[in-house]
């Protein structure tokens, strides 16, 4: 008895204790009310430090009636604690809380799953005591270099809240955290004051960007147009007179337990959520410009995490419904994000094409196969997120892009480089029927194995996946699923592209063509006269000692095609060797395959035109993904010497596309005319300064590399 008397007195003190702490603050924000008369309906902000620093708040948010009542270094106890002097008696219109952060910091065993239960709890305050319409913002917590080590759990928190709030009514998650982290994962060291903790200037921007497109009224509200998607309603801007949305969800983001898992449905939200920016980018390594490739051709630095599995649509207004053109980007599934400048849709969007564009998983995080994976899949199979994810962003479409002006029965997917490889998996794959209409590939396809996209199926993925794992001394998948991203990132191994893994890709793709199985949809297939990948060059002695060792009693024949006697021709049949085998022959695979086993017609191209330099140094001819500019009409958004010819020949090999998109077929009006590819004419069409069609000028190459492959 004594005992417990002892019990219940030290609790009594400690809640006096830790009542008494924050007393003071709270009695000044009385005082502070008494005098100044806080507005009705305003925009309250509540929590912990990193509001309570904030002093100059107001002025990051011109215009907007908001009251700040973070306090010291509350927890959400302390909030629950103090809620009605702090949150109810002002009855706010909105409520954004950050809190969280000290719950973890206070203790070493304090669990994710107790931060969320106290959230629910200061939750439930709000809508028993407010109206339950009250718009509430959770802040995520953020990372810190002083507690960095709290990390793991952060974001595990942070997960669990998100996962919570979506199933709530008037509500919103906003993702801080990874907008204060670098491309590697690390926290911006240049935005906390001396105690590396709190932030300064630098920091609270970032936290106004993110946070002023959600204040209900403000100013940086953009109050463009509204479209009702199966999942609630959408935001966009309009510029020159076409309708942009940016950001819009099309799954589930794929973190905690859903790393490496098929894309999950959008969880349907209440209200109007605004999708002006692009969203996150897939994780990868830092986007540094490097040979052609310059920052135009990359993603933004930032934002870069695991939530990006969003969409953009470009639409104009017309009563019309319009073909719809999803294109899907290239990056060797490694890189590559839809905010890249030259995916700009609005040129097409212009030309009566609702343009989307999507971002998938890449690297291990789009590929990665497991033994445990698969056995916990009901498709008992693992893999190939990246792909799913494409047939996710395509079975939204289909479900609302009529909506945005687009006619669901007509669709068309694009890609170049991966893209293009990724487009034909999905002409593939069994999960698109119904779904795809036509399909674009430039510079890419999967038809054949090659050099560096072996053919691999599901035990050796499995197998790849669990020597990943030990390099990460995991023994289980949730091990896994606990490390950062960017150990993730960091680490070498795991399948990171797509694979026959039975399931999305239940054989090899030309087998699905030869029994014809494929999609039989209009094709565009093509390539360039310097789709290269950049190797250093041998001398002509020691290339041909290479294809000797290489082609053996082929290689009298290999040489015949692809000469070197001397060193500047042997680099000049390297270069076109490598172009050759790495995406020449797919497109002149595939475009046999489909002649052979389908119905509908195939139409070939070679871009031969060498984009302008400013100087000899950054002159890469018809270079690895120049033309994209040029068939999407984007030439202004790359910083090149453009010449009349350039914009002609841009011009015409979007209406090209174009004419493709909405009807299967490229040629109309004025087009010089691009006759369907056969085998025995094998006709194709140059892109170059001048616009001609012709018989297909590498095919003896082509035909003898399709059988050394």
């Amino acid at each position: 008895m004594k005992k417990l008397l002892f019990i219940l007195f030290f609790y009594a003190c400690s809640v006096t204790i830790v009542n008494a702490q924050f007393q003071k603050e709270i009695d000044a924000f009385a005082k502070a009310d008494s005098i100044n008369k806080p507005e009705a309906n305003s925009v309250l902000f509540v929590g912990s430090s990193s509001f309570n620093y904030w002093k100059d708040i107001k002025n990051y948010f011109p215009g907007v009636p908001i009251i700040n009542r973070g306090f010291g270094g509350s927890s959400l106890t302390d909030v629950i604690q103090y809620a009605n002097e702090t949150i109810i008696k002002y009855k706010p219109k909105q409520i954004y809380i950050y809190c969280g952060e000290n719950d973890i910091a206070g203790s070493d065993t304090l669990s994710p799953e107790t931060v969320l239960i106290r959230f629910k709890k200061l939750f439930q305050i709000i809508r028993t005591n407010l109206d339950p319409t009250t718009p509430v913002v959770f802040v995520s917590i953020k990372p810190s270099v002083a507690r960095w080590s709290m990390e793991a759990r952060m974001v595990k928190s942070n997960s669990l809240i998100k996962i919570f709030l979506a199933t709530q009514k008037n509500t919103t998650y906003l993702d801080v955290h990874n907008a204060m982290l670098d491309s590697q994962g690390n926290v911006f060291k240049d935005i906390f004051i001396g105690d590396n903790l709190h932030m300064n200037a630098k920091g609270y921007a970032i936290w106004q960007k993110i946070i002023a497109p959600t204040i209900i009224n403000s100013p940086a509200q953009s109050n463009g147009p509204i479209i009702a998607t199966v999942s609630g309603k959408v935001e966009g801007t309009v510029h020159d007179g076409i309708q942009i949305f940016k950001g819009i969800p099309f799954a589930q983001a794929p973190i905690g337990d859903l790393r490496w898992k098929a894309p999950q449905p959008v969880i349907a939200w209440d209200g109007i959520k605004q999708c002006l920016n692009f969203s996150a980018s897939p994780v990868q390594n830092d986007p540094i410009p490097f040979m052609c490739w310059s920052k135009e051709f990359l993603i933004p630095k930032e934002p870069i995490n695991e939530d990006c599995l969003y969409l953009n649509v470009w639409s104009k207004p017309t009563k019309e419904k319009k073909p719809v053109l999803v294109y899907i980007y290239g990056g060797g599934f490694m890189s590559g994000g839809s905010a890249c400048p030259i995916y700009d849709g609005e040129a097409v969007a212009n030309k009566d094409v609702v343009f989307v564009s999507i971002n998938y998983r890449v690297g291990v995080f789009g590929f990665l196969a497991h033994p445990e994976l698969t056995k916990e899949s009901p498709n008992h199979s693992s893999g190939n997120y990246a792909l799913m994810d494409m047939v996710a962003a395509l079975e939204w479409v289909k479900k609302n892009i009529a909506s945005f002006g687009g006619d669901p029965s007509r669709v068309t997917i694009a890609g170049q480089s991966a893209g293009a490889f990724a487009v034909n998996f999905l002409c593939a794959t069994p999960l698109t029927k119904g779904l795809i209409t036509g399909a674009i590939a430039e510079s890419g396809g999967s038809i054949l194995p090659s050099s560096i996209r072996p053919s691999i199926k599901l035990k050796e993925a499995e197998a790849m996946g669990a020597e990943f794992a030990k390099k990460l001394n995991c023994t289980t998948i949730a091990d896994l699923r606990n490390k950062s991203a960017n150990e993730i990132l960091k680490t070498a191994g795991g399948l990171s592209a797509p694979f026959e893994d039975g399931y999305v890709i239940p054989e090899s793709v030309l087998t699905i063509y030869t029994k014809g199985k494929q999609n039989d949809i209009p094709l565009i297939l093509g390539w360039n006269a310097d789709d290269k990948i950049p190797v250093p060059f041998l001398t002509a002695v020691n290339y041909k000692l290479q294809i000797q060792k290489r082609f053996g009693s082929k290689a009298a024949e290999v040489l015949a095609q692809y000469p070197g006697e001397t060193d500047a021709q042997a680099a000049i049949s390297q270069g076109d060797m490598n172009r050759d085998e790495t995406f020449g022959v797919q497109g002149f695979a595939w475009a046999n395959a489909q002649i052979k086993s389908g119905k509908a017609p195939v139409f070939v191209y070679n871009f031969n035109k060498k984009l302008p330099s400013y100087t000899p140094a950054s002159d890469f001819g018809a270079f690895h993904t120049g033309e994209v500019v040029y068939a999407y009409d984007n030439l202004k958004t790359v910083d090149r010497p453009w010449e009349k010819v350039d914009f002609e020949l841009a011009t015409a090999m979007s209406t090209y596309w174009v004419n493709f998109i909405k009807s299967g077929n490229p040629n109309g009006g004025s087009l010089i005319k691009w006759p369907a590819y056969e085998t025995t004419k094998e006709q194709v069409l140059i892109l170059d300064k001048k616009i001609e069609s012709t018989k297909l000028p590498t095919k003896a190459k082509l035909k003898l590399i399709a059988t050394l492959l």
